[in-house]
């Protein structure tokens, strides 16, 4: 008599994925990003946005340049260098090229950097307590986010700033893309010594941190 087949285990991502798919959703509905969305969002809140996300990309590159160092595989470690490239390039560039057009009082400037210094915070607190799977599951994680809200978003006829479309279409196409997919062999190449349930943690708790740094850029954040 044979025993009972088992149905095959999903990939961790694909686990990860559909673990927090309803906190993604959730996630992208803050009021910052659903306002994105829609076109609706103040002079002074993208403003804000544009000062905190610069902020957070820089952090983010120096978290691609961290993988990049622990990463045993050498073209595994090549595509972290190919993120860390988009992050300083593209995306770094577009801060530089939208700046002017979105003026903040340096008062309110470092103002937002304060509120919005949570997401780095919490980033860099991950890769310090789990390194380089810590840094992994925070970032496909992040990316994850902003794969799915910006998906959503570019779906949506409506019009907005050339600037704020800009952005939203920097995370919808295939470089981006192809970037949260090489996280994703990342996160199922985990070790089973992270249970399922920290790598459930790691990822909801990034989400936190992500709607903490969205909502630092509401004006009455500043208050």
């Amino acid at each position: 008599m044979t025993g009972a087949s088992h149905p095959e285990r999903p990939a961790r991502s694909e686990w990860l994925r559909s673990a927090i798919a309803d906190d993604v959703l959730r996630s992208g509905q803050r009021r910052l990003l659903r306002e994105i969305a829609d076109g609706s969002v103040c002079e002074q809140a993208y403003a804000r946005y544009l000062v905190i996300e610069e902020a957070f990309v820089r952090t983010a590159a120096r978290v691609a340049a961290f993988c990049f160092w622990a990463e045993g595989d050498w073209q595994r470690a090549l595509r972290h260098q190919a993120t860390l490239t988009h992050l300083t390039g593209a995306q770094l560039d577009y801060f530089a090229a939208v700046r002017r057009r979105w003026p903040l009082p340096d008062v309110s400037r470092d103002a937002a950097l304060r509120c919005g210094g949570v997401l780095s915070d919490h980033v860099l607190a991950e890769v310090d307590l789990h390194g380089y799977p810590g840094a992994v599951v925070a970032m496909f994680t992040a990316e994850t986010l902003y794969s799915s809200w910006c998906a959503t978003a570019m779906a949506r006829d409506v019009h907005r700033h050339p600037d704020v479309q800009e952005w939203i279409a920097l995370h919808t196409e295939a470089d981006f893309l192809a970037g949260v997919e090489f996280l994703a062999r990342l996160v199922d190449d985990i070790g089973q010594d992270v249970s399922d349930r920290e790598l459930l943690e790691w990822g909801r708790r990034m989400l936190a941190a992500e709607d903490l740094f969205h909502d630092a850029a509401l004006p009455q954040a500043a208050a």
